[in-house]
């Protein structure tokens, strides 16, 4: 459906309305991000999922992080009361998307650093789905390496497989158009030299994990000794 440049603003003003009603604008009146982010943060924080059995009790789901996070938001159950129910709706499914937004999961997400610096011990954003017999979205933070590797590895190794598929089709697109070596080559070049950077990379990174604070400089301190 098409929304029309005019009730795209007025949904948009209704949006910032809903922000400063929760105090999430900052002195120019652009919406504070951040504020919002540290909102949901404290939100994920009491309901840790610590065990895989936990996630469909401890997850929180989209509808239920707005609700937390927009407690003077009108929600599906009280649109019908509002002056523009349309509105209301539309308002409501416009901040629904902005949170799930913050609530990416990649390594770049701003939400999930803030994880990692505000909790530590292992602490990982995971998204997953709650409910029955209709599972909506949810997100949660956990340590257990379990729900991880659910929640977090799985989906991204079925993205990467995905991608991999994708882009094996273009390239036999490529052969069947064009008969050439040159395709395949540069599909296995390519592959190898990502395979063994992102090997490399991962590995540097174990290391640094694994490596306790200080052994580094004990171990040369140990060597000036003996001189």
């Amino acid at each position: 459906m098409t929304i029309s440049n005019g009730v795209a603003d007025a949904i948009e003003e209704a949006v910032t309305a809903a922000y400063e009603a929760e105090d999430y604008l900052l002195a120019d009146g652009n919406r504070d991000k951040a504020k919002v982010r540290s909102h949901m943060l404290e939100v994920l924080k009491h309901r840790k999922v610590l065990s895989r059995g936990e996630r469909k009790d401890k997850a929180i789901s989209r509808g239920a992080m707005v609700a937390a996070v927009f407690p003077s938001l009108a929600g599906p159950d009280s649109w019908s009361d509002e002056d523009d129910p349309a509105l209301a709706e539309a308002v409501w499914g416009k901040i629904n998307s902005i949170l799930w937004s913050e609530a990416r999961t990649a390594a770049t997400s701003p939400l999930q650093v803030l994880v990692g610096i505000t909790m530590g011990n292992g602490y990982v954003m995971c998204r997953t789905k709650v409910g029955a017999p209709d599972p909506v979205d949810a997100v949660y933070i956990t340590d257990d390496v379990t729900c991880i590797e659910l929640d977090y590895v799985q989906p991204e190794h079925a993205s990467l497989e995905r991608k991999l598929r994708s882009h094996v089709a273009n390239v036999e697109m490529l052969t069947l158009r064009h008969p050439d070596q040159r395709w395949l080559s540069g599909f296995d070049k390519k592959l190898k030299s990502l395979t063994a950077s992102g090997h490399a990379q991962l590995s540097l990174a174990l290391e640094a994990a694994t490596t306790g604070p200080g052994e580094d400089d004990d171990a040369n301190n140990e060597d000036d000794s003996e001189d």
